[in-house]
């Protein structure tokens, strides 16, 4: 079916108007009587993570290779350590994991003519786009002098970051301005090979690099110029987790999973690419070699959509739609789609609207397109991510082969892929057209409302007849020596698979590269005789002479050496050899116009880089300072009690009460007080007793909605008390089902309560208070603790993060102390004050007690009597993951150990990676093994312990590495998702203590997690769970149980994994400071601590919304260290007036006047009245947190 007739077909349908119908058959008249709109993709080059060519991208495609990683050390240190202002103004951030190039600061300045001054101060954006679009001009066969005063326009995507290099050279070079203007970086290409086409920059953030495709081919189709270098450009100079920059959509563990389940958000990357188009007849006249055609392109803009920064798939359908039928296409016969594919929540079911619709309009077919996500692959590579997956697509109509998605398993649930036309590509499959050729599209939607959507289609080159032109004779050159043996060297690697015929080779090696002063000449039979005389010149040859054998020739123009040939040949071969050897300039097509070659992709040139980049200054700390700095302790230090500072109405609360005398005296005081009180209680089903008293199931969702739900038609709920884990202390450690109830009844029970408050009000301006009993070890007297209540805590320290109008506070009291006096102190912790000034308070004997952060003294801690024994047995659960891994390698250093790796995994699934390490462990006499285990399963767990005390014998040391987190939100998060993540890690535990319990082993090691103490948005599973670590260890050392309770922050992992625990401003430990905690741990008697780098330029930042006090000592060095750059003086004195004062309440006018001075500097405004309502005017949730 021709264009015409699927047009006419489209009316008959319905689905075109006449009007529209004729309009089109118009301009397809018109284009038919005029020059081509299609395009011809000549030349590409690329530059991304752990891909220096296109081919090397396309192997790490189609082998599912994913990218992603930390940001490389030494980048960190050579923008960090340039000098003091520089060490100031990133001392402390973390870098973001993401895809990043391992090298930024080489360049070859010789090539391009330019000065090491010069150099050293030009933005690496500059460089490397420089580099990467010669490579791409090379693809494309073009040479200098056919570029010459050519129209050949200039379109570069590039958008202005955070981090720029500007920020870290000298501002009094005369090179800054030029070798840092964003409009330079696309002029220099212009100026460096005199283009006189249109160059300039595109700026449309996420789409810019598509839409300068889009940009480019309207400049040729208006004969602005006659070809085009399309490019796209971002390399993060420093890629510093900002809590505040984060617009909520950014993966916490870097990782794009686009419409997978666990979808949490984009990531980022580094990356450079360059594509050469022309008009379709040119390129054909020229004889170019084509990669695909670009058939057809469209932009357009979100318009006025749900929010500034929130997709709009009515635009989007529009877009690619558009696209569509400028292509002149069926869409029906498009069978790939690479798609933006940010793998957010709100974004990718978005795009599978647009998709939707925009296939409907042609369309009732389902699941025939399949699509592809690069960002799984590379990250988000911001401007330059369209020209990215643009590349995939070409690449894969080239190939003939769809590579597959990774981090796909199940679609998002907010996807009906069932009954869309589209369906997600999950492995490597050939593409064969059902008829006609190859089509693919591709989209890339911008965060500044601009959309693209391309049309590209495959090229199928004429089949030529094999033409015997013996001896043939291929030229290679470079600008010195060096890059010659460079160049060979490519081409050794070029000719191993190589599809092209000699007689290609040798034409293009002639007509369409450059002939640069030092050049090699070689007389050849066949593609395997060139390459072993390529071989052979490289193996061992150090200088370059003017015949290296019978057929290598070599001039150095630069001597000013005449060249005679020493042998004979046959009078053509002569003549060329002569011509290329004078330096003349030579007219090669003309000459070989007679000759059968066509122009094909060679290997481009090789550069020489060298280091260009600032001096560096400043040396790193010493390394045992560094770790002196980084462990601290937290206590109980005992406060003076609350005194009231509000009088008056304290509106309605929930009381969750268990059937216990002080509930009920806790629930009359709070009445005789003023405060209007609604009674909850357990039961198996959802029962109003009276007006003021109510029965639930607490397993029960829909029984926490329906309570909510009829106690608001009653007016505003103001707060919850939730006592329902405020008891004595019973048997509920003696088994896990007494732990797990104590979840029903705490932990999930706070779970379902603020998911029921969300869905009623959206955004919750409640009080959540939660008491328990015994759950902390604060003095000498709590003898026996109960760690089953920590974890309800977990659940309310995040719940005021992640709900900003609601206040959170736990407290936990001595029940059986309970007198007058403590409930005139509970009363007045929860009702006489307008904020809560800590997220955990507790009472003991009528004191009040808060934690607190402080420096430890390593040395004042003695050395364990038993470390680690030669031939011990130790036990690591999750023992494959990275914790487990590296405690392995380390125990195996410090002694001949036995270790058993216990992992749910199973052993078909440890890595070539896990083999090395096993083999490293067993290098110095130590043993290990692997066995699969559920150390959440009884049984699984019991087999486990038997095969290691059969093979190895009785257990010396337990360590507990699981590691389960969701990084969702409460009202996100599925209920058996996070009660299974918390559960796990507290089973594991549990387990493995009661089972080797009758070992008697020297300890039990736990790894927790820094968010016991900091809580955070979307970590409430890891803060519930890590929190039941912190206080396990309390329990089992006061049993005479050896443990030892491990509270890292981020962990900077070889390969990225720890990175994913969460995103935060609290930089990470580098693996050699986390096995240098690890070991202090294993010899020092310290049984907690905290390792973090609570580094004073971020503290300054975060301590307002910390969820821990820090000592007085501590926050002096804050102060003491605080640099001007730190942050605005109203987060700072905010910093000072919520932390400082330990021993008095802040006055209401005091805490009015510091919340004013936050809110006008993060809103912007220069004053605010009293009564303002922070969402008002204009807060929300991403600004809550700035």
């Amino acid at each position: 079916m021709n264009l015409q007739d699927y047009i006419l077909e489209q009316v008959s349908l319905k689905r075109l108007t006449a009007i529209e119908a004729m309009q089109l058959l118009n301009e397809l008249k018109n284009s038919n009587t005029s020059q081509s709109k299609e395009y011809a993709v000549i030349g590409i080059a690329c530059r991304f993570s752990q891909a220096n060519t296109v081919n090397q991208y396309w192997e790490n495609l189609i082998n599912k290779r994913d990218t992603i990683g930390p940001f490389p050390k030494h980048r960190i240190q050579d923008v960090k350590c340039i000098n003091q202002q520089t060490f100031d103004m990133f001392r402390g951030l973390n870098c973001r994991v993401g895809s990043y190039l391992d090298r930024i600061d080489l360049f070859d300045h010789t090539f391009f003519g330019l000065t090491p001054a010069e150099t050293r101060v030009m933005d690496p954006q500059q460089r490397i786009f420089l580099e990467t679009a010669v490579e791409a001009l090379e693809d494309a066969g073009l040479t200098e002098d056919e570029l010459k005063e050519s129209k050949t326009g200039v379109y570069v995507g590039f958008s202005i970051n955070d981090d720029n290099y500007i920020d870290i050279v000298s501002k009094d070079d005369s090179n800054v301005a030029l070798g840092n203007q964003p409009s330079v970086l696309a002029y220099r290409l212009s100026f460096l090979y005199d283009l006189r086409g249109p160059t300039m920059i595109v700026d449309t953030s996420c789409s810019s690099s598509l839409v300068a495709v889009h940009q480019a081919c309207q400049a040729i189709l208006t004969g602005d110029c006659e070809q085009a270098i399309v490019g796209g450009v971002n390399i993060r100079l420093f890629p510093a987790i900002r809590e505040i920059n984060n617009l909520g959509i950014e993966a916490y563990d870097g990782r794009c999973k686009s419409f997978d389940e666990k979808a949490n958000g984009t990531n980022i990357g580094d990356g450079v690419a360059a594509m050469v188009i022309k008009r379709k007849d040119l390129a054909e006249r020229d004889g170019d070699f084509i990669h695909a055609i670009i058939k057809g392109s469209a932009v357009n803009s979100d318009g006025s959509s749900n929010g500034i920064t929130a997709p709009n798939p009515e635009a989007q359908a529009s877009v690619i739609a558009q696209a569509w039928k400028k292509a002149g296409i069926n869409p029906e016969k498009l069978n790939f789609i690479e798609t933006h594919g940010t793998g957010t929540k709100l974004g990718d079911p978005i795009e599978i609207t647009g998709l939707s619709q925009a296939f409907s309009e042609f369309t009732s077919k389902k699941q025939f397109c399949a699509l592809g996500a690069v960002k799984t692959n590379i990250g988000h590579l911001e401007a330059t991510s369209g020209m990215a997956g643009l590349i995939k697509a070409v690449l894969c109509l080239k190939h003939r082969q769809l590579p597959a998605n990774i981090h796909y398993t199940k679609p998002n649930a907010f996807i009906d892929f069932g009954n869309a036309p589209v369906y997600v590509n999950t492995k490597l499959k050939t593409w064969a057209p059902s008829e006609g050729k190859l089509t693919a599209g591709t989209s890339s939607f911008g965060i500044s409302g601009t959309n693209c959507h391309v049309v590209v289609e495959e090229y199928q080159h004429a089949v030529k007849e094999e033409v015997n032109d013996d001896p043939s004779l291929i030229f290679i050159s470079a600008k010195n020596e060096e890059s010659l043996k460079g160049i060979l060297s490519k081409y050794s690697q070029y000719l191993k698979n190589c599809p092209y015929s000699l007689a290609d080779i040798c034409f293009s090696s002639a007509i369409a590269r450059n002939h640069y002063s030092h050049r090699i000449a070689i007389i050849v039979n066949s593609i395997d005789d060139l390459k072993d005389r390529i071989d052979l010149y490289l193996s061992g040859r150090e200088h370059l002479d003017n015949q290296l054998d019978s057929n290598i020739f070599y001039q150095n123009l630069t001597l000013n050496r005449s060249w005679s040939c020493q042998i004979r040949l046959t009078e053509e071969l002569e003549y060329f050899l002569h011509l290329y050897f004078s330096g003349q300039n030579i007219d090669w097509k003309s000459i070989l116009a007679h000759k059968s070659g066509r122009k094909v992709p060679l290997p481009t040139y090789s550069f020489l880089p060298k280091r260009h980049w600032p001096k560096i200054e400043i040396e790193m700390e010493d390394f045992e300072q560094r770790i002196d700095s980084v462990c601290h302790a937290v206590k109980w230090a005992e406060e003076e009690n609350m005194t009231a500072v509000v009088e008056g109405y304290y509106g309605k609360y929930l009381y969750f009460m268990q059937d216990l005398a002080v509930h009920e005296n806790f629930f009359n005081l709070s009445e005789q007080r003023g405060v209007q009180g609604t009674k909850v209680y357990m039961g198996s089903e959802f029962k109003r007793i009276n007006a003021k008293t109510f029965c639930i199931d607490p397993k029960n969702s829909e029984h926490y909605e329906k309570l909510i739900e009829e106690l608001s038609r009653h007016g505003q709920i103001s707060g919850v008390v939730h006592m329902w884990d405020c008891l004595p202390i019973g048997k509920t450690m003696d088994s896990f089902e007494g732990i797990n109830e104590s979840q029903i009844t705490g932990t999930m029970s706070s779970y379902h309560l603020i998911r029921a408050f969300q869905k009623q009000y959206i955004e919750p301006a409640i009080r959540f208070i939660t008491m328990t009993a015994y759950a902390h070890q604060v003095t000498e007297n709590d003898i026996v603790i109960d760690p089953s209540r920590m974890p309800s805590l977990g659940i309310n320290k995040v719940i005021s993060q992640e709900y900003p109008k609601t206040l959170s506070l736990a407290i936990d009291c001595d029940i059986d102390n309970y007198n007058d006096q403590t409930g005139d102190q509970l009363f007045s912790e929860i009702f006489d004050s307008i904020v809560y000034k800590d997220a955990v308070v507790a009472i003991r004997d009528g004191k009040r007690f808060v934690q607190i952060i402080d420096r430890l003294n390593l040395h004042e801690i003695k050395d364990r009597k038993v470390s680690i024994r030669d031939n011990g047995v130790y036990v690591i659960a999750g023992g494959t993951g990275y914790l487990g891994i590296q405690t392995s390698l380390l125990l195996a250093r410090k002694a001949r150990v036995k270790i058993a790796l216990l992992s749910r995994r199973p052993a078909s699934e440890l890595t070539e990676k896990h083999q090395r390490q096993f083999d490293e462990i067993r290098k110095n006499g130590s043993e290990v093994m692997f066995i699969q285990t559920d150390t959440t399963d009884a049984k699984s767990c019991r087999e486990a312990i038997k095969t290691v005390n059969t093979q190895y014998g009785s257990i010396n040391g337990v360590f507990v590495a699981n590691k389960n987190i969701s990084h969702q939100r409460l009202d996100d998060v599925a209920y058996d998702f996070i009660n299974s993540n918390i559960l796990s890690k507290l089973k594991a535990v549990w387990l493995l203590d009661n089972l080797t319990a009758d070992q008697k082993p020297d300890f039990m090691a736990t790894f927790s997690s820094i968010s016991s103490l900091t809580g955070g948005p979307t970590g409430a599973d890891c803060c519930a769970s890590n929190l039941f670590l912190d206080s396990y260890g309390d329990y089992r050392n006061s049993l005479g149980r050896t443990t030892i309770t491990m509270n890292f922050t981020l962990i900077e992992a070889d390969d990225g994994s720890l990175l994913s625990d969460r995103l935060t401003m609290i930089p990470p430990l580098t693996r050699e400071e986390f096995l240098r905690c690890l070991e202090i741990f294993l010899t020092k008697e310290l049984n907690f601590a905290v390792m973090a780098d609570f580094d004073s330029h971020v503290m300054t930042m975060v301590l307002p919304f910390m969820k821990v006090r820090f000592s007085e000592n501590l926050l002096r060095e804050f102060d003491l260290n605080l640099q001007p750059a730190a942050k605005t003086d109203a987060v700072a004195s905010a910093a000072k007036a919520v932390h400082c004062k330990k021993n008095e309440r802040m006055a209401f006018e005091e805490i009015l006047g510091v919340m004013k001075k936050i809110w006008m500097d993060v809103l912007g405004y220069t004053e605010l009245e009293d009564e303002a309502n922070f969402f008002d005017i204009g807060g929300d949730s991403i600004s809550a947190v700035k």
